[in-house]
This record gives C-alpha cells, structure tokens and sequence, in this order.
C-alpha cells in the first residue's frame, strides 16, 4: 500500500510539473509576463518546502533554504497582484515594491541566524556526553568544482559501536580516516551529536549568509529612501 502510494505520488508531482511547465511556455507566448511569474514561484515554494521536510527529518536544518519559498511566495504574489488587481493597487504595489522585496530578504537574513542560533544551542543542550570518535570514512561530494566532505564517525556506546554521520559537508575540516576526536552525543539518542571541529564552519558559513543579506537589505532601503 505504501509503494503504491509513494508510486501515485510521483505521477501526481511529475503531471504538475510538467502541466506548469507547458502552461508557462503557453503564457509566455500570449503576453502573461503575471502568470509566468506566479507559475514560476510556485515551482519554488514546493521544491522549497520539499528541501525543509528532507532536512527536519535529518535533523539537519539548513536555513538557508528558507530563501527558496520565500521567493517562491512572493512571486505568486506579485504575480497575483499584477494579474487580478486594480491598476490603482498595481501603482501602489510598483511604489512600494522595492521596500517589500529588500524588507524580504532582510528578513530571511534575520531569521537564517536566528534559526542557526537556536539550532546550534539546542544541539549543545542536547549533546552533553563526551565521547572519542574514530573517522572511519569521508562522504565526498563535488560542488561547483569544489571537493566537499562529511565525516563518517565510529564511537563505541551502550555495549556496541555505532556509525554518526551529521550529513553537513565543508571543505574546512581537514581532519582525515583514523583521526580520533571528541564528539558529543545525545545520550538518549546517540545519532544526535555535536563536533565542534565541524559545527564551527558551518555555523560561521550560515551567519555570514545571514547578516550579509541583512545588512545589504537594510542598506539598499537606506539608499532607495535617500536617493531613489
């Protein structure tokens, strides 16, 4: 039942995928820049909202890919308002728009370092037992040309010993197959576990993401009021 399930799934989302994509190239032939646009972030905020799910449960929250839906939400709805409203409201939305999309992404920069923070202090409130870790193994993957890596831990706990891998790849941890460091871990839950050697990049990587779209945000409606 579930198979068949997981199978109806899929046909469902490839039809709306591919009925989006022709209903695109339709509009975007017939003069409907609006519904192309709404169209398109529609294709964001699902695929958007699909990354969020795979990682909650991985229990490994990437806030950056908040920014996905958000653009997502806010094209629809520009697009939305430009297709259906009056051209009074449309005057108003062309006023105002820049405010709204600067506001925006400040506001996603807000919250990627809040979610960073909060994240990063539950996993040190959760993992509080200190344990030496062995890396048995590297997960390696290319991105854009650079070689990125997520250790494979061996830590022996309870009577047996146990595989831990966060799933976070970095090009910042140098440490290589055979090292033994210290980790923590989730009692409770030994899969949730803390390395300071790789949280530190990670977590640095996110706030710099996070205040720069901040503070580029806050400084463009600065200069958009003075100037524009």
């Amino acid at each position: 039942m579930k198979k068949f399930g997981m199978i109806l799934l899929s046909i469902v989302f490839l039809a709306w995928f591919f009925a989006s994509m022709g209903a695109m190239i339709y509009c975007s032939r017939h003069d409907m820049g609006a519904i192309v646009v709404i169209l398109f972030g529609q294709y964001f905020l699902v695929f958007g909202t699909i990354a969020i799910i795979a990682n909650i449960k991985s229990h490994s929250f990437k806030p950056v890919i908040l920014l996905f839906p958000l653009i997502g939400i806010c094209c629809m709805i520009g697009g939305c308002i430009y297709q259906f409203g009056t051209e009074e409201i449309v005057k108003q939305l062309e006023k105002i728009l820049p405010d709204l999309i600067l506001a925006a992404f400040a506001t996603c920069g807000a919250v990627i370092v809040a979610v960073t923070y909060l994240n990063a202090a539950k996993k040190k409130k959760n993992c509080t037992l200190c344990v030496n870790a062995k890396i048995v193994d590297k997960l390696v993957h290319v991105r854009d040309g650079v070689t990125v890596t997520s250790p494979v831990y061996e830590v022996y706990y309870r009577g047996e010993m146990q595989r831990l891998c966060s799933q976070e790849f970095t090009n910042m941890d140098k440490g290589a197959i055979g090292d033994v460091r210290e980790i923590y871990i989730n009692p409770d839950r030994p899969d949730e576990f803390y390395d300071p050697k790789t949280a530190f990049a990670g977590k640095a990587i996110a706030y710099v993401i996070g205040f720069a779209f901040f503070g580029f945000s806050i400084f463009g409606i600065l200069m958009y009021h003075l100037y524009g």
